[in-house]
């Protein structure tokens, strides 16, 4: 087995995400710890080396940029650290462009999408609210979507999405551009696809006026 390419502390205290994002850099030969707090990603840089931290914004113990302060500290021969949840602007653009108004998005970029293109401009399937509305059932329903996994590809039908806005490398991006969603918008970050024109969903979804969908 080939070395990893380099060696990743996650810091996210939201399990899903760290999850994700682990799955997504083993799939790219990193070698993935995850840690949930300040202390615990504290103790783990004390005790193992990382080549790359990648740093929530808020945890139960402090801020990302506090964090950052202190593994400067203690591992001051790192050249660089990411900072997680910078966004595509630019994809933005191509969602307005698109005409369409139900966007299935990554968990908590809907408030991104919202606060550019409201009001009226857009309906997120969620927003940044998830620890505080939603339902158990409709994130699980969104990780196992992102994920592709078998039974949950059509949740994109049963919301009625006509467009899809998502980390560029997902499992499920592969998945919907096969099933002859198109392109409207393609990075090293992010990607938007739209539904075909001839491709309806498999339920038929009022339009409501609100802010999200299917609702918490």
């Amino acid at each position: 087995m080939a070395s990893p390419k380099c060696r990743v502390l996650c810091v996210d205290d939201h399990r899903d995400t760290s999850e994700m994002l682990q799955m997504l850099l083993s799939e790219e030969n990193y070698a993935v710890h995850t840690a949930a707090t300040m202390k615990e990603a504290c103790d783990m840089a004390s005790t193992h080396h990382y080549d790359l931290y990648v740093l929530d914004k808020r945890l139960p113990d402090g801020t990302g940029v506090e964090l950052c302060g202190t593994l400067a500290k203690l591992t001051p021969d790192l050249d660089w650290a990411a900072y997680l949840k910078g966004l595509d602007a630019p994809a933005i653009d191509a969602i307005r462009a698109s005409g369409h108004s139900r966007l299935l998005t990554w968990f908590d970029w809907g408030e991104y999408a919202i606060w550019h293109l409201a009001p009226g401009g857009i309906e997120v399937s969620m927003d940044g609210r998830r620890e505080t509305v939603y339902s158990e059932r409709t994130v699980d329903s969104h990780f196992a979507f992102y994920r592709a996994t078998a039974g949950h590809i059509a949740y994109v039908d049963a919301v009625a999405a006509d467009l899809v806005w998502v980390p560029v490398r997902l499992p499920i991006v592969p998945v919907l551009k096969q099933r002859g969603w198109t392109v409207a918008y393609e990075s090293q970050v992010s990607v938007v696809l739209q539904r075909a024109q001839n491709e309806a969903p498999s339920v038929s979804v009022a339009r409501r006026g609100t802010r999200v969908f299917p609702g918490p």
